[in-house]
């Protein structure tokens, strides 16, 4: 008989709980191969089920230091670089504007739609008009489903 929701952690689902405990880190496990480990892809692996996967291990272990996971798009996989992000806010030169506005605005827990959205809109100190705006289109073509429409 399978355990009852209630024995779960609290929110967590069956295929949640069974995704927590395969990657959580292993005592003694080094960094790197905790990593590896965490974004390797198996062989039976689609695009879909891939992306899936390390999208949900991004809000099971939302500690992690995901900043540092980009695409490669060599081998078709999530890489973890050692390097230290020092601004978040700066896009990287490795990674495509989609990357850069997902990894600069995550969505919370419990965060609602309208204030997910004042977090796209809210200006950034010493920004330039121009620069806000371009900023905005930017966001626009990447938060497609967002109500732009009725924002002036």
């Amino acid at each position: 008989r399978a355990p009852s929701s209630r024995l779960l952690a609290p929110g967590l689902g069956h295929e949640d709980s069974y995704l927590r405990q395969m990657y959580e880190r292993r005592p003694g496990e080094a960094e790197a191969d905790y990593w590896k480990r965490l974004l390797a892809r198996s062989p039976d692996d689609t695009d879909a089920s891939y992306n899936t996967r390390n999208m949900r291990l991004r809000l099971l272990f939302p500690e992690l230091d995901w900043m540092n996971v980009k695409w490669d798009q060599k081998s078709g996989t999530y890489v973890h670089t050692s390097s230290t992000t020092t601004n978040y806010w700066t896009k990287r030169a490795d990674e495509t504007w989609e990357e850069y506005y997902w990894r600069l605005y995550p969505v919370v827990d419990g965060e609602t739609d309208q204030q997910y959205l004042l977090k796209l809109l809210r200006r950034f100190d010493g920004e330039s008009d121009d620069s806000y705006k371009q900023r905005i289109e930017k966001l626009k073509t990447v938060f497609v489903y967002a109500p732009w429409d009725h924002i002036s």
